[in-house]
């Protein structure tokens, strides 16, 4: 009898549980979706510190989140597993000491107000994975956005940059690994499901249009005299990216894992094209034509270690290269510019973004059976030179720290929550490469190749010299469940 309560109780223990995660994955699905379909939380595949969940995740990590960083990780944890995590970032901007007014691109002894923008982005990821041949092979699958990119709205003072330019990618991932001994092989394709880029910009026409009488007056630039646009374009299936990786476990409890992707093209310029409606006004007339966005991904490499110091104890270290520099500009191409010779056949909105390494250092700590603390540290350097810097990217290097903890809610059943906090040190710009007076500078030359060089990279707008200052806050919760 009292055997038969205790299997009861023990049921009946295990049932709550199973109401309790279900609910709480039908909760984690619902933020999901939610954040995804919100019209400024739009995510790009460029750059994504947080790539699964805070702390709990990488490169040398067994979790599924890693298929994306390195396929071979996954081969070291056995049976069904299924993982789903979201994060959340919350990023405040400040623009200050302003010397050259930003609507003109010219020296002004106004007192311009110091600007604040804020804004809201996210990611996420859906999983499941299996073992076959004696847990020798595991095969996965999953579906995630990275991080969103989206531009601080500055209302007019950035308008020759971008009112708000926005960009998600959604990635489905297969991939397989193979376990012998220690040592783990994978690889894994993944393609952009869906690829959406928004646009919302203007453009002078006023220096372009009249020369000759503003050739040596910039100040003739005036909003009345802009052409705005708005874009947006997406692509399907488009550009498969694959993912080799190695993975090392020794002394029992250290692992080294090794990812590599790699975007594929044929002219092995990674290029993405999407393709859209752009509506333009200018003066009292309005056109809508079709356009294509062409730009390029990034080549990705990461190293990490995670070592076990103690039974319940480990430390991680990590590097990552991430090839921004493939990433420059974004080309806008308009299939017709009949519509009306003002129209250009395609503007670039310039990037000029550069190589970036992030490292890493963390500390990951069981504190009790069914729980696990975890802390990291990270440094990151520059994406653009300081004089690149631009109210829409305002990306210099910068340094974070991050928490998590992680429940064990039964067998199966796991969750983790984290925080994170990045710090960009305040840069300020005061030999801006974008200037309108490029235009002049092209023009005197007689256009020639070099003069012209900074009207072919979309830099002929208004200069960004100033102090920025930036802070972000994130949050993940992640939700996992294996069936042994």
């Amino acid at each position: 009898m009292i055997l038969a309560r205790s299997r009861f109780h023990k049921f009946a223990f295990q049932q709550t549980l199973d109401i309790i995660f279900l609910g709480l994955c039908r909760y984690l699905t619902c933020i999901l979706l939610f954040l995804m379909s919100m019209e400024r939380s739009i995510g790009a595949p460029l750059l994504d510190p947080y790539f699964g969940e805070i702390v709990f995740s990488g490169p040398a990590h067994s979790r599924l989140s890693s298929i994306y960083l390195n396929p071979s990780a996954i081969a070291h944890e056995t049976g069904l597993r299924t993982y789903s995590s979201t994060s959340l970032r919350y990023d405040n901007n400040k623009i200050t000491n302003l010397s050259l007014d930003p609507q003109t691109g010219l020296s002004t002894n106004a007192n311009l107000p110091n600007l604040a923008a804020t804004h809201l982005t996210h990611n996420g990821f859906v999983g499941v994975a299996y073992n076959f041949d004696n847990d020798a092979l595991t095969i996965a699958v999953a579906l995630s956005a990275p991080i969103a990119e989206t531009t601080p709205f500055w209302d007019k003072y950035a308008r020759y940059h971008a009112f708000n330019n926005a960009h998600y990618s959604w990635f489905t991932t297969l991939a397989l690994a193979y376990r012998w001994k220690g040592l783990g092989i994978g690889l894994g394709i993944s393609s952009i499901a869906l690829s959406q880029m928004n646009f919302s910009f203007a453009r002078d026409t006023t220096v372009k249009t009249e020369f000759q009488t503003c050739k040596d007056d910039i100040e003739c630039q005036t909003s009345e005299t802009d052409q705005n646009y708005t874009i947006e374009t997406h692509s399907v299936f488009d550009n498969l990216t694959l993912h080799f990786g190695l993975t090392y476990r020794f002394w029992d409890n250290w692992n080294i894992g090794i990812g590599i992707i790699t975007p594929s093209d044929n002219d092995n310029l990674f290029r993405v094209t999407n393709t859209g409606t752009a509506d333009i006004t200018t003066g009292d007339n309005n056109y809508s034509t079709t356009v294509d966005a062409v730009y390029s991904l990034p080549l990705q490499t990461q190293v990490e270690i995670r070592a076990g110091i103690t039974p319940s104890t480990y430390i991680t270290g990590g590097i990552q290269m991430i090839g921004l520099n493939h990433h420059q500009q974004v080309d806008l191409i308009f299939l017709n510019t009949t519509i009306d010779d003002d129209i250009p056949s395609s503007i670039v909105q310039p990037r000029q973004f550069k190589r970036v390494y992030n490292m890493t250092l963390g500390l990951e700590s069981q504190i009790t059976p069914s729980s696990m603390l975890g802390t990291r540290f990270k440094y990151e350097t520059e994406a653009v030179d300081i004089n690149a810097i631009t109210p829409t990217y305002i990306v210099g290097n910068n340094m974070g720290i991050a928490a998590a903890f992680e429940q064990q809610l039964s067998p199966q059943y796991s969750l983790s929550l984290g925080y994170g906090l990045t710090w960009f040190p305040s840069k300020t710009v005061t030999d801006s490469i974008y200037n309108p007076q490029h235009y002049a500078a092209c023009v005197n030359s007689n256009y020639t190749f070099e003069s012209c060089r900074a009207i072919r990279e979309g830099r002929d707008i208004s200069s960004t010299n100033g102090t920025y200052q930036r802070h972000q806050h994130a949050i993940s919760i992640a939700l996992q469940y294996k069936y042994q």
